[in-house]
């Protein structure tokens, strides 16, 4: 953990030293009035590299834009980790991917170039180094991003207001684009295949073999971060004290490739079903949208139980009173760690989450 968090200070340091550099050199006119663009026939290249989870929260915005302007075009730059969050999203056209090798990134920036994009937005909610570089040297007319230290390069910058949801915060860059984001209904989503939901259809299908014809009941194991891990004597205790309740579930494990080991120990130890890999995240998805009710450590699976419009509990290493993260319209729980590690948070105040949100039929509950 020590070595982590010295890289991460290092990052951040060549970042800031980055854009010192950049500012000194490059500034963009702001503009109090809309962008002088054609929206109808706009071509738009969104910046949404890095999390998944981000990516999932930032797809309402292509949505508002296709129904306000069905002819624009929206193209977005993601990264190795999230290149795959919008494969069936109707609304892209175009994706561009970067650090699957080394040198991507400026082969990238030169087709991108090549585009000639009127519009280019910064979606990151923190100032990047990335979208710093690619905003600044994309070729782009305009530009429009958040207000913080590298705003400079944009001619469209917004506050980003932290009592709202992070959905809700990044949809400001609607403006630009003459609409309201306070009065779009913005949504959470995310599109199935015909093939991930019939992977997910056929994993139900052996779940209640196994399990009984309960409502399901999904653990994901995993997340980005070990901080995040809630531990496995942990999750083996909550299975064996949901087998001893009244309300029974079937109850099945889902994990990433990399914690299968300890997926299947868990359910070893507690006869749990364990749901076959998955080997595209639309597989992942399939299997969220049928769950009667989510438990989980990781925002991407809560993003996408919102979108689905699942009931979920999760455990988070982040602060009481930072809310931008939760889900938007789903109803949940979410349970905080003390001192940034999931594993602070104790089986009974799992349980007792657990029946708060079973007895709540309506409604979001955040605690």
């Amino acid at each position: 953990m020590a070595g982590e968090s010295l890289i991460k200070k290092i990052e951040l340091s060549i970042r800031k030293i980055s854009i010192r550099a950049l500012k000194a050199l490059f500034h963009k006119e702001k503009l109090q009035d809309k962008l002088p663009i054609d929206f109808q026939n706009a071509k738009v290249l969104f910046l949404r590299q890095n999390q998944i989870g981000d990516a999932l929260i930032s797809a309402p915005i292509f949505k508002a834009l296709k129904e306000a302007y069905p002819n624009i075009h929206l193209d977005v730059l993601l990264d190795r980790r999230n290149q795959f969050v919008y494969n069936t999203n109707p609304y892209v056209r175009k994706k561009w991917v970067i650090k699957l090798h080394r040198f991507d990134f400026f082969s990238t920036l030169k087709a991108i170039r090549k585009e000639k994009y009127d519009v280019v937005i910064d979606l990151i909610h923190s100032a990047s180094s990335t979208s710093t570089i690619f905003t600044i040297f994309s070729k782009a007319r305009y530009s429009v991003g958040f207000i913080r230290e590298n705003d400079f390069i944009y001619n469209h910058a917004y506050a980003l207001n932290p009592q709202k949801r992070m959905m809700a915060q990044l949809a400001a860059v609607l403006t630009s684009f003459q609409l309201n984001p306070d009065k779009i209904h913005l949504e959470p989503y995310f599109v199935l295949t015909p093939l991930s939901k019939d992977f997910a259809q056929k994993e139900m299908t052996r779940v209640r073999l196994k399990e009984g014809h309960y409502p399901i009941l999904i653990i994901n194991l995993s997340s980005s971060r070990k901080e995040k891990f809630w531990g496995k004597a942990n999750f083996i205790a909550l299975i064996q004290s949901l087998r001893t309740r009244t309300h029974q579930y079937a109850i099945a494990i889902v994990s990433s490739k990399g914690d299968r080991e300890i997926a299947e120990e868990i359910c070893n130890a507690t006869k749990a079903f364990l749901f076959s890999e998955t080997s595209r995240f639309e597989e992942f998805a399939a299997l969220i949208s049928n769950a009667s009710l989510l438990i989980t450590p990781d925002s991407a699976a809560s993003h996408l139980g919102d979108g689905f419009q699942v009931p979920t509990l999760i455990l988070t290493h982040l602060s009481k009173g930072n809310t931008e993260w939760y889900p938007s319209k789903a109803k949940h729980l979410v349970i905080h760690s003390s001192g940034g590690d999931v594993k602070s948070i104790t089986l009974s105040e799992v349980i007792s989450a657990l029946s708060t949100l079973e007895q709540n039929a309506s409604g979001n509950y955040i605690t």
